[in-house]
């Protein structure tokens, strides 16, 4: 009987837009290996002709104490929790109804 591995879902995942990066955090912690990923990702936007705005969704409030604790916020526009990008695009679309 072979057992297959599960696999951990990513600690941290990009969305792009046209003029928006979002990098979505999960978890209580910023590892060490997802901090320079993030880095690098960082640095890449910033060396491109046109850079995009950086902006970090976080799944809890101890994720958001250590984004704002090891990122200088020079480098990205906001950092946002996850429930509340969620809360805001339900009354986003609750308005578009006319609801």
């Amino acid at each position: 009987m072979v057992r297959e591995k599960k696999e951990k879902p990513q600690p941290y995942k990009v969305m792009l837009s046209s003029d928006r990066m979002e990098i979505h955090l999960f978890g209580e912690l910023l590892s060490n290996a997802v901090f320079h990923k993030v880095l690098e990702l960082m640095k890449e936007n910033r060396e491109c002709e046109n850079p995009k705005t950086i902006c970090f969704v976080v799944s809890n409030g101890n994720m958001m104490m250590a984004v704002r604790h090891a990122i200088p916020s020079s480098f990205y526009e906001s950092v946002v929790l996850d429930k509340q990008i969620q809360k805001t695009n339900k009354e986003v679309l609750k308005n578009a109804a006319g609801m």
